[in-house]
């Protein structure tokens, strides 16, 4: 007879030992897996914190210093967001001096167009002053000159509406009648006059057209 006693003993405390080593071996592995993932999901929890941000119209590039490499997966993609962000910025700017440079030229054309609408009726008024001047004992030359200067007035009035308006004046579609042939004549007589040229002026127009 064999007494085993003390070889189970050694048995029982092998056994223990390698199951402790096995525990304190999976517990050592799962804190260095879970430092592994954590370490890789963070360039992943970056990139969802900058989304989150861009969601709330706030876009901000990654920090130089806070990207992987570039021979890292992660790395190449949080850089392809910071270069997204940069293209993003850079057309917002060019959005900006677009925007600048359409107002300067819409302010050019509204003064071309405010200059155009107002000096022709400044320069029938100025005629009209004049033939006033001229034939101011003539009442006909001067209630035709008045009228003259006050239909110029009228229109310079409707040029400040449309330009404060922020519309461009336009009176394609006005009819013509014989008082606007008349200010043509009006028009033409001064440098007529100072051509030594004899304007002869016959309009038989009874309705507008």
């Amino acid at each position: 007879e064999l007494d085993a006693t003390d070889v189970a003993a050694e048995r029982e405390r092998t056994r223990l030992s390698v199951l402790a080593i096995a525990l304190a071996l999976s517990l050592l592995l799962a804190i260095a897996g879970y430092g592994v993932v954590r370490s890789v999901l963070r360039p992943v929890a970056k990139l969802e914190n900058a989304l989150l941000s861009a969601h709330g119209g706030r876009l901000t590039p990654i920090p130089a210093a806070e990207l992987p490499s570039e021979g890292n997966e992660f790395g190449r993609l949080l850089r392809a967001y910071n270069a997204m962000v940069d293209a993003v910025d850079e057309r917002e700017r060019l959005r900006e001096r677009l925007s600048d440079q359409q107002r300067v030229a819409d302010l050019g054309r509204l003064a071309t167009t405010v200059a155009h609408e107002v000096r022709n009726p400044v320069a029938g008024m100025l005629a009209a002053a004049d033939t006033a001047r001229r034939f101011g004992k003539d009442p006909e030359a001067v209630r035709t000159s008045v009228d003259l200067i006050e239909r110029g007035l009228r229109n310079i009035g409707q040029v400040v509406d449309a330009t404060l308006s922020i519309s461009r004046p336009t009176q394609d579609g006005r009819d013509l009648g014989p008082e606007d042939l008349e200010d043509v004549r009006l028009l033409a007589a001064p440098a007529a006059r100072r051509g030594a040229i004899s304007l002869e002026w016959n309009v038989t127009l009874d309705l507008p057209f």
